[in-house]
């Protein structure tokens, strides 16, 4: 993998955080545009960002990680970030 030089006070590519947008659930049923939701942050084992693929390393795979699921109006989780 290249990686390109990052702007003043930028990571570079390879290392920024994916963690900041949210990402849709694999399972999860599309959501209408005009459904409420809702923000509720969990603890989870770091072993559950494989669900969205991203990458873990193994050795901390059963280590906690806070992050945010998108509940649709039906409580269904329909999207996650994972916070750093």
């Amino acid at each position: 993998m290249r990686r390109t030089a990052a702007a003043p006070g930028r990571k570079p590519v390879a290392e920024r955080d994916v963690t900041k947008e949210f990402l849709p659930l694999p399972s999860a049923p599309p959501m209408a545009v005009s459904e409420s939701a809702e923000i509720v942050r969990v603890r989870l084992p770091r072993a559950s960002m494989r669900t969205v693929g991203l990458p873990i390393n193994e050795e901390r795979a059963s280590e906690r990680i806070q992050a945010d699921v998108l509940l649709g109006q039906d409580g269904i989780a329909r999207a996650i970030r994972f916070i750093p």
